[in-house]
């Protein structure tokens, strides 16, 4: 009731109230224990010298927060998150704007001022795997190439610690989900399931180095790769609205893994022979197909659209 009071404020009073109705409102915070809440005002009492802003994560629960790739730049800093695990407030923070000069910021947000001059971690020893610029681009060419419309853009990005990718759009991940709830059974969902999504990297990442390294010399498992990496980074977000659209890539995935076993080499399109293997055995072992087949459609969508053909 308090929540929607405060939408109500906002809708009819012009926020009048609005400093006073959320001096009342409690959260959990990331660097408190489990079920302890704190009000906003103790949380800006206890922000890092210099923070203007109040971070804060809409999540299912502490355990999702806690372990997602968004919050891993907060956490190495050591920089308290609110964590919020209902629906409404989502809409409130939005409504509101800010707290007494203290602006609300998503950490799963695009393009946004994360303060990250007033708490930089310790240097460490530059990685001679480290992506140049020159092969970040190319690299990110490359992805765009293989996931065409599924992304908007492909940027690297500083805000990753131990994750090679995540997902950011316009609007969070957590209110893409809840408008698609809301549009959920409609025919005409307004655009609602294909928000423009942008595709952030690591640069220092194994996976992502590796990547770049593999483009060119095996460019079958590297496409595969990209799919994988970006189909993860949707899972991490809860933008992927039908986990079985994934079962061809996995298919394709536990294929690899076969064939690369038994000596398959994609970067030839022939098995490896070595000294003593049966070299007629392997010539006429069965090969996987030259060109992977991915499923990009949900299958909701594909049934409809035989039900029309016939």
């Amino acid at each position: 009731y308090l929540k929607a009071g405060i939408l109500e404020d906002k809708e009819f009073n012009n926020g009048r109230h609005k400093d006073d109705l959320l001096k009342l409102m409690r959260f959990e915070s990331s660097k408190k224990d489990k079920g302890s809440l704190v009000s906003l005002e103790e949380y800006t009492a206890s922000a890092k010298e210099g923070q203007k802003n109040i971070y804060y994560f809409c999540c299912p629960d502490r355990n999702t927060a806690m372990s997602s790739p968004y919050m891993e730049q907060f956490i190495q800093r050591e920089r308290d998150v609110l964590l919020m695990y209902e629906d409404i407030d989502e809409y409130v923070v939005g409504a509101i704007e800010g707290f007494k000069g203290w602006k609300f910021v998503s950490v799963d947000s695009a393009d946004k001022d994360f303060e990250l001059e007033l708490d930089p971690p310790a240097e460490e020893a530059k990685s001679d795997l480290e992506l140049t610029e020159a092969q970040q681009k190319e690299l990110a060419d490359f992805i765009r190439a293989t996931l065409k419309e599924r992304v908007q853009d492909v940027k690297f990005s500083d805000r990753l610690v131990t994750s090679p990718a995540i997902v950011t759009s316009m609007i969070s991940p957590h209110m893409r989900k809840m408008m698609k709830n809301l549009m959920a059974g409609k025919d005409d969902m307004g655009g609602m399931g294909n928000f423009p999504m942008t595709l952030e990297l690591s640069a220092k990442h194994h996976l992502v180095t590796t990547l770049h390294t593999i483009k060119d010399a095996n460019e079958p498992v590297a496409r595969i790769a990209v799919e994988q990496l970006f189909d993860n980074a949707c899972i991490a977000a809860g933008t992927l609205d039908d986990p079985r659209v994934l079962l061809g890539r996995l298919g394709k995935v536990l294929e690899m893994f076969v064939y690369q076993g038994a000596g398959f080499d994609y970067s030839k399109g022939e098995y490896n022979v070595a000294a003593g293997d049966d070299k007629k055995k392997l010539e006429d072992a069965p090969k996987p197909k030259e060109e992977p087949e991915f499923v990009e459609s949900v299958p909701e969508k594909k049934e409809a659209e035989k039900k029309e053909t016939k």
